[in-house]
């Protein structure tokens, strides 16, 4: 026997599911490694991955403040599940710049705000700029 969300929960799953865009983003993380006597440099590491994400939006004149907010600057939903099967750390670091390249255009991760359900990440909000 059926509950009374039976009835609109999958459209309802359907219509979210479809607001993320059916084709995977390319991520690019590069982070400086560990010393190499050898060469005398600290080589980068590049870690890559692809995943489906939601639709670029401007921020909102509110947040946009001059200094960590930049006009032009926009958020990018992405779901942990796509992010989580695949080990990429979406976190930038003082050593670390992520990009994600959307479109053909290459944007700088600048943030990230992780969105918790319990003890899990939900999703990620990503703070993009050109």
């Amino acid at each position: 026997m059926g509950g009374p969300f039976d009835a609109f929960a999958p459209k309802v799953a359907k219509t979210l599911i479809g607001v993320f865009v059916p084709a995977d983003k390319e991520w690019v993380r590069e982070q400086a490694g560990n010393y190499d006597p050898t060469t005398g440099a600290d080589p980068i590491v590049t870690t890559t991955g692809k995943f489906k994400t939601g639709v670029p939006v401007p921020y909102k004149t509110q947040p946009v403040n001059g200094s960590s907010v930049l006009a032009g600057d926009l958020g990018l939903f992405v779901p942990a599940l796509n992010i989580s099967e695949s080990g990429f750390d979406p976190f930038p670091e003082d050593d670390a710049t992520i990009t994600v390249t959307i479109d053909g255009v290459v944007y700088k991760v600048i943030s990230v705000i992780d969105y918790k359900s319990g003890d899990d990440t939900a999703g990620y909000e990503f703070q993009i700029r050109k």
